[in-house]
């Protein structure tokens, strides 16, 4: 996806949440409420995946993934047949992990950033999860009943984390910006033939042919 696919997408999925929320406000039914318990998530699936991007392509970047988390954000496994041959698998992660991994890496990137799992508002989300999925895939009356209590956590929880992910992507965008700005200053030191940078360069370039 581009960029302006992206905030395209976000924003509908935006619009169609705060819709389903002001719908359920001006009439208040069972009806309403899963509506929005549907589309509250829906739009939180949308987020949590452009910060899945997000996050994907600064790491990349700026080489910060730890073994495995690159494949896991990307929901990809590998494995070897009994031919030799290495086959890739897509392995689903659930949405609760992936921000969770999203929110570790970017704190890695940031020490300003942070998210906070301790309290209450972690239990609502997962909550929320919860009763999305009970509604997606029902088994009883119970189900598919959102009571005013559950409501009001998804409400709470859809801003939640809407303003986590908004928090990372910023994060991640300011950082990125300063890591090219290095990289620019860098190559811009290299055409001024700078005679550390270039010593620097040969030698990180000779290392990669001893290694190769």
């Amino acid at each position: 996806m581009t960029e302006l696919t992206d905030l395209s997408l976000t924003r509908i999925l935006v619009e169609d949440a705060t819709a389903a929320i002001t719908r359920n406000r001006q009439s208040d039914t069972q009806v309403t409420r899963r509506d929005l318990v549907r589309t509250s998530f829906a739009c939180v699936e949308g987020l949590v995946q452009m910060m899945k991007q997000s996050v994907n392509h600064a790491a990349d970047v700026m080489e910060l993934f730890e073994e495995g988390e690159k494949q896991a954000l990307s929901e990809q496994a590998f494995s070897v047949t009994s031919r030799g041959k290495v086959s890739l698998q897509q392995k689903f992660v659930p949405l609760p992990s992936a921000f969770r991994l999203c929110v570790r890496i970017v704190g890695r990137l940031s020490s300003d950033f942070s998210v906070v799992f301790d309290d209450g508002n972690w239990q609502n989300f997962l909550r929320f999860v919860e009763l999305r999925n009970a509604l997606t895939h029902p088994k009883s009356m119970d189900d598919v009943a959102i009571d005013n209590m559950d409501k009001d956590l998804c409400i709470a929880s859809f801003f939640w984390i809407m303003e986590a992910v908004l928090e990372a992507i910023e994060t991640v965008n300011s950082k990125l910006k300063i890591h090219q700005a290095d990289m620019r200053q860098i190559l811009e030191d290299l055409k001024a033939s700078d005679a550390k940078v270039l010593a620097e360069y040969e030698e990180a370039r000779l290392r990669l042919l001893s290694d190769s």
